[in-house]
């Protein structure tokens, strides 16, 4: 993983709890090459965004990383001061949020706020200006200088959203994190969303992480999926494979809870149960209380990893010979 803009080795992210210590993240290892797009996909506490936030090193009190390694382009992130952690998130990696109205501040104007973005410049300096322009052109913003003169709450919920995927492009980062950036949207609003990040991701060369819990949204744009039940990769591979062959039940839960337009109609499986409690979590694999295939051995022993192919794994039991 040398070789990737983003290599994140076996990371663990911690928070001491009166219940005991909650293992958010535990163990994650992937990769982000320059220039690609990959998704994080899994329920609410899987641990995908507390992923997101360990890379920022913005993980709140009380949690902590607690072992991994994190590196961009070489440079390993959890070795850095954090004044030269500030100059990185301020420069190279930029965080897209899934609520754009908690993120505007309601008293500044829109202009105000993607200037805070390129330092103490201020709108009316004319430089800073058309950067500011030309940001809220590029996310497909019909009359930028209106929009700039605007406060949030003159906004819509997609044009809000597009002003933060402004203000993060304008920095020009080499890797976008965006956390469910399209969940409070509507459906039309949501492909627009998507379409823009796509071709931003083209035209800028950036790198994207997209975290969602719906695997048709990051289908649509990303090159390779990971799938993150109860603080660890269960699967990960390229889309297409995925979809067409997944080896964890729990992808197949996933898939089943969504309606393909394109294919006859079928009734939803649901999932039942909840993920655990990380700060307790069940022995052996840890989906198996949900599992409709759980085996004895699942509850013993966590599987390992098989790999179906250059790059495409899975830990599932059921994916070994013999199964005891």
């Amino acid at each position: 993983m040398s070789a990737a803009l983003l290599a994140v080795e076996d990371l663990a992210t911690s928070f001491a709890t009166d219940g005991g210590t909650l293992r958010a993240v535990d163990g994650v290892s992937f990769h982000v090459d320059a220039g690609e797009a990959i998704g994080i996909v899994g329920e609410s506490g899987s641990g995908k965004s507390m992923t997101a936030l360990s890379i920022l090193r913005l993980v709140p009190n009380p949690g902590r990383i607690t072992r991994g390694r994190i590196s961009l382009a070489g440079r390993d992130l959890l070795a850095l001061s954090e004044a030269a952690m500030r100059g990185v998130r301020r420069t190279e990696i930029a965080m897209i949020f899934q609520d754009a109205g908690a993120y505007l501040n309601p008293v500044m104007t829109v202009g105000e706020q993607i200037a805070e973005a390129i330092g103490p410049a201020r709108p009316r300096d004319a430089a800073a200006r058309a950067r500011i322009l030309a940001a809220l052109s590029s996310v497909q913003i019909a009359d930028p200088a209106r929009i700039a003169r605007a406060y949030p709450h003159e906004l819509s919920g997609g044009m809000q959203q597009r002003v933060l995927i402004a203000a993060a492009l304008i920095r020009e980062p080499r890797l976008i994190l965006a956390d469910e950036p399209t969940t409070a949207l509507d459906a039309t609003v949501q492909q627009q969303i998507l379409a823009c990040l796509a071709d931003l991701r083209q035209r800028t060369g950036a790198a994207l992480l997209l975290i969602s819990h719906d695997l048709a949204v990051v289908a649509q744009i990303c090159d390779r999926l990971h799938i993150m039940y109860a603080g660890e990769i269960v699967e990960h591979g390229p889309v297409r494979e995925i979809f067409a062959a997944p080896k964890h039940p729990y992808t197949r839960a996933l898939l089943d809870a969504i309606l393909d337009p394109w294919q006859p109609p079928r009734a939803l499986v649901p999932l039942d149960g909840a993920p655990p409690d990380m700060a307790a979590p069940p022995p052996g694999c840890r989906f198996h209380p949900r599992c409709p295939q759980a085996m004895a051995i699942c509850a013993r022993t966590a599987p390992p990893a098989r790999s179906f192919g250059d790059a495409h794994a899975a830990r599932c039991w059921l994916n070994e010979e013999p199964v005891p």
